[in-house]
């Protein structure tokens, strides 16, 4: 990200009065045309001159790359989503169907519920799976279900696999919206950031993990998101898609420039992380993963349907201490009917 962006963003967000500029149209606006000029200004020849000090700058390593050559990319956005050597991710546990692997190299964060991720790390105030999807039928299917946010940054391989295997389902669309950035400093204000910016969305159906929504989100500065997937196409854990011929490799799309998120949602009890994961998520902190790491597991039957019956007694137990606060908003007016 230019110097003068990232600190301009460090401003947007330093005060209450600044926050409320970035729900404006004006500030909208520049953000998307900034995104777009920038996006189109990377796919211009005479951008290749940029690499050389991106590789300084984030040190990216030549030697996992599938063309190590730099002077063989002739823009720098076709640097910027390169692809990696067969060898150079290794996808953990490739032939068991009940291990979930990374999707990106990121830094990862993951909850058991959608209530617990709005409550530790995402504070927009209409998060909502309803708002991420655009689809009131799809949200209710994975409704308190467990979420994964992937952040990529500019530094990172940019292109993104399939979690699992399976078959690509029907929910496969783009949804317009703006360019915030998906830096933490957004994410962590009451900006509803993956909620309004453009994303594009799929899903993944699965023998082990029934369906699986698969959201690539946009941000500032990230020209365009590409799905190189279609509906009802076969997907393994691990293997490449390249124009429909299966490879060694699987990415389901990739990112051109800019830093840029990937939301994956579970059904309720459908995941058991890992626990490393699971205690830096629940401390609000990131953890870096690269893609292909293993980070969780399928539960077993009995697991799941214990986690849904325990879900519900919480559940009935808040909608009762709800309705006792209704009629006893001040708990001193209990002491009126000792």
């Amino acid at each position: 990200m230019p110097v003068y962006h990232k600190y301009g963003m460090q401003l947007l967000f330093r005060g209450p009065l600044q926050r409320e500029l970035l729900t404006t149209n004006a500030i909208r606006n520049f953000f998307a045309r900034e995104t777009l000029r920038l996006g189109k200004a990377f796919n211009e020849p005479k951008s290749r001159k940029h690499i050389q000090a991106f590789i300084k700058i984030y040190q990216i390593n030549l030697n996992e790359l599938l063309e190590p050559n730099i002077q063989r990319y002739f823009t720098f956005n076709e640097f910027f989503y390169r692809k990696l050597k067969v060898d150079a991710r290794p996808i953990d546990n490739r032939d068991d169907p009940c291990t979930l692997v990374s999707a990106a190299d990121c830094r990862l964060i993951l909850f058991d519920s959608i209530s617990e991720a709005t409550r530790i790390w995402i504070k927009g105030h209409q998060f909502s799976l309803e708002h991420l999807f655009e689809d009131e039928i799809l949200a209710k299917e994975f409704e308190n279900g467990s979420i994964a946010v992937f952040r990529l940054s500019p530094a990172d391989y940019h292109r993104f696999h399939s979690p699992i295997s399976g078959k690509i389902g029907e929910h496969m669309k783009t949804i317009t919206g703006t360019y915030y950035t998906v830096n933490p400093i957004a994410i962590r204000e009451q900006l509803d950031v993956l909620t309004r910016n453009q994303r594009t969305m799929i899903t993944i159906e699965s023998n082990y993990f029934e369906k699986v929504a698969f959201v690539a989100i946009g941000a500032l500065f990230v020209g365009s998101v590409n799905f190189t997937v279609k509906p009802h196409q076969s997907i393994e854990k691990g293997d490449e898609l390249a124009i429909g011929v299966k490879v060694k490799i699987i990415y389901l799309g990739y990112f051109a420039y800019g830093g840029s998120t990937i939301v994956i949602v579970f059904r309720a009890g459908m995941i058991k992380w890992d626990d490393d994961l699971q205690h830096n998520s629940k401390n609000s902190m990131e953890t870096l993963v690269r893609m292909g790491e293993h980070i969780g597991q399928r539960t077993s039957e009995e697991e799941r349907q214990q986690y849904l019956l325990d879900s519900s007694k919480d559940s009935n137990k808040n909608g009762t201490v709800t309705q006792l606060l209704c009629f006893f908003p001040n708990m001193s007016n209990l002491n009126n009917f000792k």
